[in-house]
């Protein structure tokens, strides 16, 4: 029988071996074809291609990832995966996945100088698997708002603080970036956004991104202070003690500028002192008051006139409440000494409910020096102040602080009334009592009328 002919150009057949492999075949590809044979084998055909599909995606995944349609699919996945969340007791910064921002660079870079600024007691970084992006909107300025609003959500699943997102502008580790802040608080940043480049030579962060991140610490700290204020008879010192161990940390991190610093040491007074009065902790009111005398010589009266009046005012509060505490009369009396400093600038054409305030909490004191001291000098004292407080703290206008200052004038006129012959005193000290009685309900406040109904009977 005649051989077959080869056509031109033709590769010459090699015949297979007798394990049906080819002699001049690459031998990667005869250790792929034998390992994808054992997998048909041992594992069946459905869980076989599952394995190979893996295993192909994963050797050109650089191209698979590019596709239309891929990115969107991953960042859905990733977002399946919780939020990490926050500690609670030191303040937390999420860092989100930045847009454009390949391998992570530029977050990798933010998460490295948070840490190096701040130990691990001071602040905590936390880095989601969440992007937030604008670049490409129509509308940009209706981008940014959902933007807001998305890692506001983050936040509050994650019970953080803070969130920094944006966008790289440049692949380069060197090169700019526009970042956002967003605030878990109500209180409206003095600003949300801004361009960032690192130093070309370190890699550091501009000072701008330290002076910016120190606000929106300052501002949270400010904000949850007022609040915690709002809370006025509601017992916060739960809630107050992380809130004192992240300001008090923060403070301690000598990061903040001059300016700031002040802010955080009075907020830190502030919380020291309605913890220490709610908790019974002397020691937590002893800080207060250094704190509050350490930035007495920083708000003067003549620099922040309000402001040291302010101050000056919870001074005496906690002073007041360590006198109550204390034997001895001379925490009472550098508190009485505080209070009448604060209404030098405190006056009731000025700030006539703060006054009011001032002159409630100086009665209080003198109540107490008198109640210790021999006489009816500083009983009489009390009686005045209370009345000078009811000129503004009227029913109509506060009914509660009424109310209050009403009971505490009838205590300090009982207190005279058992020192005096007659029944005068005693008499009117019924009367404010009863006067109380008509905000303090037994519905509205059950305990406060417990006390006056004891009082006036």
């Amino acid at each position: 029988m005649p051989k077959s002919l080869k056509k031109p150009g033709e590769p010459t057949k090699k015949k297979p071996d007798q394990d049906g492999s080819n002699p001049e075949e690459n031998p990667l590809k005869i250790a792929l074809k034998e390992f994808f044979s054992w997998i048909n084998t041992r594992l069946g055909w459905p869980l076989g291609t599952f394995l190979v599909a893996v295993f192909l995606l994963w050797s050109g995944w650089d191209q698979v990832k590019e596709l239309p349609g891929v990115p969107a699919l991953l960042t859905k996945l990733g977002e399946l995966r919780s939020i990490p969340r926050a500690q609670g007791d030191k303040f937390s910064i999420l860092v989100a996945k930045f847009g454009n921002d390949k391998d992570d660079l530029h977050r990798g870079l933010i998460d490295d100088a948070l840490r190096g600024r701040f130990n691990k007691e001071e602040i905590e970084v936390l880095l989601p698997d969440r992007t937030i992006t604008i670049s490409g909107t129509e509308n940009p300025q209706k981008a940014v708002k959902a933007g807001h609003e998305r890692a506001l959500e983050l936040l509050r699943e994650a019970n953080a603080n803070v969130m920094i997102w944006g966008e790289a502008l440049d692949l380069k580790i060197d090169g700019p970036m526009r970042l956002h802040w967003t605030a878990n608080t109500q209180a409206k940043l003095n600003k949300s956004s801004d361009k960032y480049r690192p130093d070309e030579t370190n890699y550091d962060l501009p000072k701008l991104f330290w002076t910016d991140l120190t606000d929106v610490l300052s501002l949270l700290s400010t904000s949850q202070s007022a609040a915690f204020s709002r809370q006025k008879g509601s017992y916060v010192a739960d809630q107050l003690e992380p809130f004192i161990k992240r300001v008090r940390l923060l403070v301690a991190s000598h990061t903040l500028v001059e300016e700031q610093d002040e802010s955080l040491r009075l907020v830190l007074a502030n919380g020291l002192q309605i913890y220490g009065q709610q908790r019974g902790d002397s020691a937590a009111l002893q800080e207060a008051v250094s704190a509050y005398r350490e930035v007495l010589k920083e708000h003067t009266r003549e620099r922040v006139p309000l402001d040291w009046a302010t101050t000056q005012n919870n001074l005496g509060n906690a002073l007041s409440t360590l006198g109550e505490r204390e034997s001895g009369t001379a925490r009472l009396d550098e508190a009485v000494s505080a209070y009448r400093e604060a209404l030098k600038v405190r006056t009731r054409e000025r700030v006539p409910l703060d006054w009011a305030m001032t002159q409630n909490n100086l009665g209080i004191a003198l109540s107490t020096l008198g109640e210790r001291e021999s006489g009816t000098a500083r009983l009489d004292e009390a009686v005045s102040a209370y009345r000078e407080a009811l000129k503004e703290y009227t029913r109509k206008r506060v009914p509660l602080d009424w109310a209050m200052t009403q009971n505490n004038l009838g205590t300090a006129l009982w207190t005279l009334g058992e020192r005096e012959s007659g029944t005068a005193r005693l008499d009117e000290a019924v009367s404010a009592c009863r006067e109380a009685l008509k905000e303090y309900t037994r519905e509205r406040e059950p305990l406060d009328w417990a006390t006056e109904y004891g009082h006036s009977s």
